[in-house]
């Protein structure tokens, strides 16, 4: 009997703050039509799983998610208000490992966003004028 045992899960807990909702078309290949809202990369917290992933957990929310340790280091570029696809050509230029990936990618960031760790300028607009009024 092998004591070897390979098993792999994903999970996600929590509610949180809902995530912004996308305006226009969503961005699943190159060809599609671009969405106009601006998102960026959310302040998370970064954990080693020891098991190959990393948890993200949003700083000022609930939302947390498993990916892969690169993709980790990849969401670091998306620190700037862009909109999902410009994010997309972002990525795809500046690692090489990415090129000619784009609807993986888009893919991707699509999920985090849906995940709420992208946070939207919208969002923020509304937040900062409710301060002010």
């Amino acid at each position: 009997m092998a004591d070897d045992y390979n098993i792999s899960y994903s999970y996600q807990t929590g509610t949180g703050t809902p995530a912004p909702q996308p305006t226009g078309t969503p961005v699943t290949s190159p060809d599609t039509r671009a969405d106009t809202a601006l998102y960026a990369f959310a302040d998370c917290e970064r954990v080693d799983m020891q098991n190959g992933g990393t948890l993200l957990i949003h700083k000022h929310s609930d939302s947390q998610m498993i990916v892969a340790p690169e993709v980790s280091v990849a969401l670091h570029s998306c620190r700037t208000f862009r909109t999902l696809q410009q994010h997309v050509d972002v990525l795809t230029t500046t690692i090489p490992q990415l090129a000619g990936q784009q609807a993986d990618v888009a893919n991707v960031l699509n999920r985090v966003r849906d995940a709420g760790l992208m946070t939207g300028a919208e969002s923020v607009c509304q937040r900062l004028s409710t301060c002010v009024s």
